[in-house]
């Protein structure tokens, strides 16, 4: 079931990518954080060592981006920094359901992490999942950073919800090739 609804996520964003829905600004967003030091990104260690899922290249706003996506290890766990309602920061657990990697000629600039909660089972089998959480990181300086997280919005069937924005160092970076 895990897997049927990753592939159902992963297939939304690749569709929605092609039809001409990433673009440069972001509609939809509920939550933008930055931070300097950079977000930790679950999911993103070992990539090269994961199935790759589904690999496409789309041209978004006259630049060519690389839009590759990957099933997570099984279980995949980690926890995340997230602001509660009241505006502290709280650790939640969760598990890597899919993870979609934007790059321009090799070079990450946003990762798509599709997440669920989960708790209790002790880190080992026997927790339970939660609600779905996507999140989103950008590296807005092209040092390898993701200083930016965005959680999209969230509704069910939303156009923008895997709405992807170029930062401006991929526009600089295309100019000059």
């Amino acid at each position: 079931m895990k897997h049927n609804l990753f592939m159902l996520s992963l297939f939304l964003a690749v569709q929605m990518a092609g039809s001409g829905l990433l673009a440069q600004t972001e509609p939809g967003v509920l939550k933008r954080e930055e931070n300097e030091k950079g977000w930790f990104v679950p999911g993103i260690k070992d990539l090269d060592h994961r199935n790759v899922t589904g690999k496409r290249t789309e041209i978004i706003d006259g630049i060519l981006i690389n839009i590759t996506t990957y099933f997570p290890f099984a279980d995949e766990r980690a926890t995340v920094s997230r602001t509660d309602s009241s505006g502290k920061q709280i650790e939640v657990n969760v598990v890597v359901n899919g993870i979609v990697r934007f790059d321009v000629a090799g070079k990450a600039f946003c990762y798509l992490i599709d997440t669920s909660g989960f708790s209790g089972g002790n880190g080992g089998p026997g927790g339970v999942l939660g609600s779905i959480a996507y999140y989103v990181f950008y590296d807005e300086k092209g040092q390898g950073i993701f200083q930016t997280r965005v959680l999209p919005n969230m509704v069910l069937g939303s156009r923008d919800l895997w709405h992807v924005r170029l930062p401006a160092w991929v526009k600089r970076a295309s100019q000059k090739q």
